[in-house]
């Protein structure tokens, strides 16, 4: 789906229930356009490109805990594996002549795709708060049930099929609350001081031992499929509630020293 650029404020609103110090300062960023996947990525994609050329590392055609259903999240994936998937298809891409360069969203495109806000001016709730906009934690508003998202207290108690909810945003995403945590590119920081502002993924130049994960889980409680709801685990690690979704562009990801 096509993310238009635009301006918007990262990290959670003032007075938002359920905050994080890890989620503030909130700070103006300018995000360029980009592609994303309108779903996270399936078992059957997943399959897909697992069949591709190896570019560093081996992928498990099969790696979900919840095996067989073709249209439920992929996951049990690592940072690594899901870097691989990206490379893997921006190969195949160039081969086929379609140019694409496909990657993990840095979590500024994520959490801007997600809030689905073309500027900061649209979600202020008065002239005085533009400076500090209130958005809703959801894309869908102020509050969440197990209607709108798969987390910890809707039914099925495991992964559903993607876009199940028939709940989509402005940018026509599906899914960016719950179901599965979505890896990003960036290395962990404990806050927003000294991040980038251009949407670019903030990276330490170092081997840093976490990385980011966004959207919350059919795990996780319903605080924490927030849109500013910021997670952190080693690149190594994969669990049944982690999957990922990818971003299409021509430009490289950008490392600075934070």
């Amino acid at each position: 789906m096509e993310v238009p650029g635009g301006e918007f404020w990262l990290g959670s609103s003032e007075g938002e229930e359920g905050v994080y110090s890890d989620e503030r300062p909130q700070h103006k960023v300018k995000i360029s356009p980009f592609l994303m996947g309108k779903y996270p990525i399936t078992q059957a994609q997943w399959r897909a490109v697992a069949s591709l050329p190896k570019v560093e590392r081996d992928l498990n055609p099969e790696p979900s805990y919840y095996k067989g259903y073709s249209r439920r999240p992929v996951e049990c994936i690592s940072w690594y594996e899901a870097v691989e998937f990206c490379e893997r298809l921006s190969r195949w891409s160039e081969e086929k002549g379609k140019g694409y360069q496909y990657r993990l969203p840095s979590e500024a495109e994520w959490e801007y795709a997600c809030r689905s806000v073309i500027s900061y001016q649209l979600s202020v709730i008065s002239e005085e708060s533009i400076q500090n906009p209130i958005y809703p934690p959801y894309h869908f508003g102020w509050k969440i049930d197990p209607a709108l998202a798969n987390y910890e207290q809707t039914a099925p108690a495991r992964t559903t099929a993607v876009g199940r909810f028939q709940i989509v945003n402005a940018f026509g995403l599906y899914d960016m609350h719950g179901n599965v945590w979505e890896w990003c590119s960036d290395d962990w920081h404990d806050n927003y001081e000294g991040i980038p502002t251009d949407g670019w993924a903030g990276l330490s130049g170092k081997n840093s031992q976490y990385k980011l994960m966004r959207g919350g889980s059919w795990t996780v409680k319903q605080e924490s499929c927030r849109c500013a709801v910021r997670s952190k685990n080693t690149p190594d690690y994969n669990y049944y509630n982690i999957g990922l979704r990818v971003v299409a562009s021509s430009r490289t990801v950008y490392s600075v020293n934070s």
